[in-house]
C-alpha cells in the first residue's frame, strides 16, 4: 500500500468561505482507490492555518489516486489563498534501501 500526504494552507479569513466549498455537494468524489487515514489541523503557522491529510491506495493506484486527489484539492483551491502540496510517503527503512541501491 502506498501513503499520500497533502498539506493545505489557508488564511483565517477565509475559513467561512472554505467550509462553504467543503460541504459543497458538487466536489469531486474520491477517488474509488483511495481510503482517509487521517485528517489533522495544525495552530496557525506563518498567518495560515495548515490542514494535513493521509491518504492509502494500492500501489498499482498511485497515480490514478494522486490524480483524483489533486482534482478534488483544485476544487478547495478555488478559495483565495488556499495552496496544497502532495507527497508520496515512504516508510524510512524502505527509502534508507532504495538510496543505497
Amino acid at each position: 500500500m502506498a501513503l499520500i500526504m497533502i498539506t493545505g494552507t489557508y488564511p483565517p479569513n477565509k475559513q467561512k468561505e472554505l467550509n462553504k466549498i467543503y460541504g459543497a455537494a458538487n466536489k469531486p468524489a474520491y477517488p474509488p482507490s483511495v481510503k482517509k487515514l487521517y485528517n489533522w489541523v495544525a495552530q496557525v503557522t506563518n498567518g495560515c492555518y495548515k490542514v494535513y491529510a493521509v491518504y492509502k491506495c494500492p500501489d498499482d493506484k498511485v497515480i490514478e489516486s494522486i490524480a483524483g486527489l489533486t482534482k478534488r484539492y483544485n476544487f478547495y483551491a478555488q478559495v483565495d489563498g488556499y495552496e496544497f502540496t502532495i507527497e508520496l510517503l515512504f516508510e524510512a527503512e524502505e527509502a534508507i534501501k532504495m538510496m543505497a541501491d
